[in-house]
């Protein structure tokens, strides 16, 4: 049985999660409830659950400060937040600190099902890294004795070197880290737990060639990476990669008939600069998410030192202000911000996916913000985090991305929100084309060959909504170009897009956006 802990500071929701589903069912036993934050914690220390469903605000201390508690525990709990705050900046923070889903209240059962069972999917997967948590063998235990300021380490070492067979008197030292490539071939063949144990059985071969060649040794060996150092004869400093380690390589790739990627660190003289060659290594390796070579030497490709955060923001208002205009240059800003975020966090995949799903969420906001864009804003944004999390390399991530925005914007563009069939095409084409006239619900009978009495019900059945708030959002669309793009007064503004009295322009306006023309040009000239 999976434990749980359920956290809120009302009882009436503790008790109503607890019977919201049914928990036995699911192989969950809740072993804690908590009223607020410290309590929480001090249940996750005490109990160790591994799942736990938890209000974000609370009194002591928040969700929020609970998981960055939690970040220094070993087998720290999957969190599951639930908040009656529908806000953005919530569900940004739970993404960072890597909950599984944030939940709004009142919470139906099938959201709650939906995230508990991800959040088993989860747990079950991170069962395979046990396999990987074997003990070390003596120059793996050297290696990080060494590194934490061991005294014995250094005068053990040579003398372990010798009951290996290594000969390292005319050599140096140069840090390897291996990767296995996966693609759909892989993921469509494999579970997710058979997958770890190619990757187990992989890096074993792996450590395996290098002992057998008197090449090296291992220093780490994990889930996603397998960590050797190997030991490299002076005379061959200038071909090593082609005549040394490119053959292990090869023969590891055939008869495993697998893709690897290998990370080749700084070339060092001696054990007291282990650490640099192995975190060179691990950076070099990790490289392929952005450049997609299979053998990369450190420091890898150039990095271009061109883009700055202040050019990334501009670019994210600019597509907010070009989507708000139908300006088909939009898509094209999208790719520009997302190639600004690579050319930022090159060499930081963690740091490259959190900024491309803050980027969505914060232009999904501004999106949903002025009605352009409707629907469950989390549903959106999980989706997003779901699809990119997890894809291989950055290429592949950027061009999900493009045919998600290019299907968003077309709907955008096309008024998508307000899909109708027959007679009501014309008549939204119609409005779309005469927005800024007096327009009379027997005019626009007559464009769908209808009764004015009939015209109302028709146009709502088709639309979705009354045709006098559709009228409203298209002239609030102008008009928010008009404010964003332009520098006319409020009451030219007002004119343009067909009201005759100020007053009920600037009305509408704030029913639709919240503030005045004024304060949103206002608000977004500061944030220029």
């Amino acid at each position: 049985m999976w434990k749980m802990i359920i956290a809120d500071d009302e009882r009436v929701i503790r008790n109503g999660l607890k019977r919201l589903l049914d928990w036995e069912a699911l192989e969950i036993e809740i072993v804690g409830e908590a009223c607020d934050g410290q309590e929480l914690y001090a249940q996750i220390a005490e109990l160790g659950p591994q799942l736990v469903v938890t209000d974000i605000r609370m009194p002591g201390m928040s969700g929020l400060e609970v998981i960055r508690s939690c970040a220094s525990l070993s087998d720290g709990p999957k969190f599951i937040f639930i908040s009656g705050y529908e806000e953005f900046s919530y569900a940004k923070d739970a993404v960072r600190y890597g909950a599984v889903d944030y939940l709004l209240k009142p919470v139906a059962a099938s959201d709650l099902q939906a995230a508990v069972e991800k959040a088993l999917a989860q747990l079950a997967d991170d069962l395979t890294v046990n396999i990987f948590r074997e003990e070390k063998d003596e120059l793996q235990q050297v290696f990080w004795n060494l590194n934490d300021g061991f005294e014995y380490a250094m005068e053990d070492l040579y003398e372990r070197f010798a009951r290996e067979k290594l000969a390292v008197s005319d050599c140096f030292f140069v840090g390897v880290c291996f990767s296995l490539i996966e693609d759909d071939r892989l993921r469509s063949m494999m579970s997710y737990e058979q997958q770890g144990l190619l990757r187990f059985g992989v890096y074993n071969r792996i450590v395996e060639e290098f002992r057998s060649r008197r090449l090296g040794f291992l220093i780490r060996k994990e889930e996603s990476l397998c960590d050797v150092m190997a030991l490299i004869p002076r005379d061959r400093r200038d071909d090593f990669v082609q005549t040394l380690l490119m053959p292990v390589y090869e023969k590891l790739q055939r008869e495993a008939k697998v893709r690897l990627c290998m990370g080749v660190g700084e070339p060092v003289e001696g054990p007291g600069q282990w650490q640099l060659s192995y975190r060179s290594a691990k950076f070099a390796c990790e490289l392929y998410y952005f450049v997609e070579l299979p053998v990369i030497e450190f420091p890898g490709p150039d990095r271009e030192y061109t883009v700055s955060f202040d050019d990334f923001n501009a670019l994210l208002d600019l597509s907010f202000r070009q989507i708000t205009a139908r300006d088909k240059a939009a898509l094209a800003t999208v790719g520009k911000c997302l190639d600004s975020i690579r050319k930022i966090h090159y060499g930081n995949r963690y740091a490259a996916v959190n900024r491309v799903l803050i980027f969505s969420g914060s232009l999904l906001e501004k999106l949903f913000s002025v009605r352009l864009v409707e629907g469950d804003f989390a549903a959106r944004q999980n989706e997003l985090q779901e699809a990119v999390r997890y894809m291989e390399t950055f290429s592949q991530m950027r061009a999900w991305l493009m045919d998600y925005y290019r299907n968003l914007l077309e709907d955008i563009f096309s008024g998508g929100r307000h899909r109708a069939t027959g007679e009501m095409v014309k008549v939204q084409d119609y409005i779309r084309q005469h927005y800024n006239e007096d327009l009379s619900l027997k005019e626009l009978a007559g464009v769908a060959h209808v009764s004015p009495t009939y015209f109302s019900a028709l146009f709502k059945k088709e639309t979705g909504e009354n045709y006098k708030s559709y009228v409203t959002g298209i002239r609030m669309e102008e008009a928010l170009r008009l404010v964003l793009g332009t520098d006319m007064k409020t009451y030219e503004i007002a004119e343009a897009v067909g009201y005759n009295n100020v007053r009920r322009f600037v009305d509408a306006f704030k029913n639709i956006y919240g503030i005045s023309p004024l304060e949103y040009r206002k608000k977004e000239s500061q944030k220029s």
